[in-house]
């Protein structure tokens, strides 16, 4: 069957970082920001040993009050690229744990905002690179987990020193969402500053035969964190085995991850985790599902029946193998059965040899013998007359 060309729809999700994240805290009726900027994300430089003293505003934005809950959190990659923050009932770990703030109530009025001052010091053992973490405002009378309005301060702070970027690309899944294929990737920022890697992702068949090849892009990776990239088809890929070939690089940095063969099983197993991975400061995986993927809409070529061959293309040609060998071995076995009946034929009659069908016979008639039979006496019983 004729190969049809590859038509890709490709649809990109960015997902924004701090821009994303003042439209969320302008959408709110309460705000936070940092008091010596004005600005709704705090940038510092600092080095080992050292602290700073920063100032919060909390207010309103309309004419109710709001009760708040404020706490710090842990800042993670979502699917794709980009920040996602950690609700208030999960683990505070890394650049978190160097904010010396406890979780505060605040009742916010109209008339009156709240200032707030914490301070941030970093580890004297503290390696050099960039960090994130964050801190947040919710609504306190609304459920944990849910989305529920909060005001959330990005807190980046750089501990200068040698710059390593670096990244890795750790597995490779394959699972299945109402009915299309989803390969998802995991990539790693192992290094010390936040990579937007960009490249080119390719599938293909064992028998060599390009599925898909497309361009992809990410949006923020930050340092020591992980986050999935997704790949989604318009129909679900034919049970089977896959090469991925892909192929990642941050411009600014020069940080690159590839593999031309990486492999993924179709079928047979069990479905991949919907979650993005954790990455390695213990954020938890954002479930929103706007977040998921960056591209999506790939359209598979026409395929032969079958797919590509796996374990039951093997199961069925091992089959079929074997009955050709019965096949030959029941033609020899008839074939040495009929062979005597033929060599007898194609023989002489006066030269042929007695065979297993047929007893041996005198080649000459027997002599007749001179002696003549005696006559047989009929014996007549006594008192009977012939």
């Amino acid at each position: 069957m004729r190969w049809l060309g590859t038509t890709l729809l490709i649809l990109l999700t960015f997902l924004i970082g701090v821009p994303a994240l003042a439209d969320q805290n302008g959408s709110a009726s309460f705000g936070l920001e940092h008091v010596e900027t004005g600005l709704t994300h705090i940038d510092l430089t600092l080095e080992p040993g050292e602290s700073e003293e920063l100032t919060l505003r909390h207010f309103v934005r309309d004419d109710a009050g709001v009760d708040v809950t404020v706490f710090p959190s842990n800042v993670y990659t979502v699917r794709g690229g980009g920040m996602g923050v950690n609700d208030i009932d999960q683990a505070r770990t890394g650049a978190t744990t160097w904010l010396d703030l406890q979780t505060t109530d605040f009742n916010l009025t109209p008339d009156e905002p709240i200032e707030q001052s914490i301070t941030i010091t970093v580890p004297e053992d503290a390696d050099p690179g960039e960090y994130i973490t964050a801190i947040v405002s919710a609504k306190a009378d609304t459920e944990v987990g849910s989305d529920r309005p909060r005001q959330v301060v990005p807190v980046y702070i750089e501990v200068p020193g040698e710059r390593n970027p670096d990244m890795e690309l750790e597995s490779v899944q394959h699972h299945v969402a109402e009915g299309q294929s989803v390969v998802a990737l995991t990539l790693a920022n192992s290094g010390n500053v936040h990579l937007r890697p960009e490249g080119s992702f390719a599938i293909r068949s064992l028998s060599g035969t390009t599925l898909a090849d497309t361009a992809i892009g990410l949006d923020t990776v930050y340092a020591r964190t992980s986050t999935r990239i997704e790949i989604t088809f318009t129909e679900e890929l034919p049970a089977g085995e896959y090469l991925i070939a892909i192929d990642l690089r941050d411009d600014i940095t020069g940080a690159s991850a590839a593999a031309d063969d990486l492999s993924v099983i179709v079928g047979g197993g069990e479905p991949a985790s919907e979650e993005t991975p954790e990455p390695t400061e213990a954020a938890e995986p954002d479930d929103d599902p706007e977040n998921g993927g960056i591209v999506g809409g790939i359209r598979l070529p026409e395929l032969p029946s079958g797919g590509t061959p796996g374990m039951e293309g093997l199961i069925l040609g091992g089959l079929g193998l074997f009955s050709i060998m019965v096949l030959v071995a029941t033609l020899i076995v008839l074939r040495s059965q009929r062979a005597p009946e033929t060599v007898r034929e194609s023989m002489p009659v006066d030269d042929r040899r007695p065979t297993m069908f047929e007893p041996q016979k005198s080649q000459e008639p027997p002599a007749r013998s001179s002696h003549r039979p005696r006559p047989i006496r009929q014996l007549i019983p006594p008192g009977r007359t012939q």
